[in-house]
């Protein structure tokens, strides 16, 4: 039942972490965000549910999660502060 339950949480219910809204720039790339922000591009792709992470619109938004580990692969679970 639990990961039944864990499998339909949506992106927001992960472990505990900040994210930030950041605006995308001409020049930026996924990997300079993350970078930037100490994060990972599987991070930001997972929280933005991005499906084609080799295109980033200038302007758009993405939620930036700040507070995790660079390179860990979290679960969705918990909730976002």
């Amino acid at each position: 039942v639990f990961l039944t339950r864990l499998a339909h949480l949506p992106p927001t219910a992960m472990l505990p972490y900040h994210t930030i809204v950041y605006r995308v720039r001409p020049g930026d790339s996924l990997y300079k965000i993350a970078r930037r922000f100490k994060t990972s591009v599987a991070n930001i792709v997972r929280l933005n549910r991005i499906k084609r992470p080799s295109y980033l619109k200038v302007g758009s938004t993405l939620r930036i999660p700040v507070g995790l580990e660079k390179n860990l692969r979290f679960a969705f679970v918990g909730t976002s502060t």
